[in-house]
């Protein structure tokens, strides 16, 4: 419950305490112990501590192929997790590559709509526009928002998370006008869902401030790129990469005398 509010440092502290009894209790191969692994390794990276939760994901990936078999979900999710560090290190191709792979895992293990499956395609869709393959990239996010819809609900956090991903890229092809409506319900549905101060709002207030700058509406995305930044340093602390960045983006807005 702590990761899903965005409050990353203390499931991260939780998650410790709890690693530790189950380490002792039932051993450090036991499923049990390994999701909370598995929970701790995606709070370090959305600490944005990559390294060491790229350490960790290799380390449940391995005990986990000896327990549970190298098709397991639990280890297809694994691996999603450490393809997005590749990506995070700027390994987009390997981690496309890696991505489609799991995807195909994911159709066959749990089926094509199943929600993992539905992850891994958003997160190739992510990585694709990170290349630069922005019409690949749009044409997966619109059926994949679809999917969403269908198997989560429109409301979802993951249905929320493709829709952005699909306004990001609608800004990146020059759609800006589809781009900015996209932003603004999606925004108004993060505060709705997840509350106003959650980090994927903030992210997402971010990426529309980007938009806006692009379109030279430089009031509006001051107000938003502030918004980010001031919750940033709130809610995930003044150190966080996430903080510097929309800090960054405010700065490069500031008015220059």
């Amino acid at each position: 419950m702590l990761y899903r509010e965005g409050k990353y440092a203390e499931a991260e502290a939780e998650d410790r305490q709890v690693l530790k009894l189950r380490e002792k209790v039932l051993g450090i191969g036991d499923p049990d112990t390994l999701r909370t692994r598995m929970i701790m390794a995606e709070a370090l990276s959305s600490e944005g501590k990559h390294a060491e939760a790229e350490a960790e994901f290799r380390r449940v990936i391995k005990l986990a192929e000896k327990v549970l078999g190298l098709e397991h979900p639990d280890i297809l999710v694994a691996r999603q997790c450490l393809a997005l560090e590749r990506d995070q290190e700027g390994k987009h191709a390997e981690a496309e590559e890696d991505l489609r792979e799991l995807i195909k895992l994911g159709e066959k293990v749990v089926g094509p709509e199943h929600p993992d499956t539905l992850l891994f395609r958003d997160s190739l869709a992510w990585v694709l526009g990170e290349e630069g393959k922005h019409a690949e990239a749009e044409a997966d996010f619109r059926e994949l928002v679809k999917l969403e819809e269908k198997v989560v609900g429109p409301e979802n956090p993951d249905t929320l998370g493709a829709r952005e991903g699909l306004a990001v890229v609608l800004d990146q092809e020059a759609k800006h006008a589809e781009a900015e409506a996209l932003f603004r319900e999606v925004i108004k549905l993060y505060e709705k869902v997840v509350g106003p101060e959650h980090p994927d709002t903030l992210e997402s207030c971010y990426y529309f401030a980007s938009g806006l700058k692009r379109q030279n509406k430089l009031q509006e995305a001051r107000e938003f790129a502030r918004r980010a930044a001031e919750g940033a340093h709130k809610v995930l602390g003044p150190d966080h990469p996430s903080t510097r960045k929309y800090e960054k983006l405010l700065t490069d807005l500031e008015p220059k005398h």
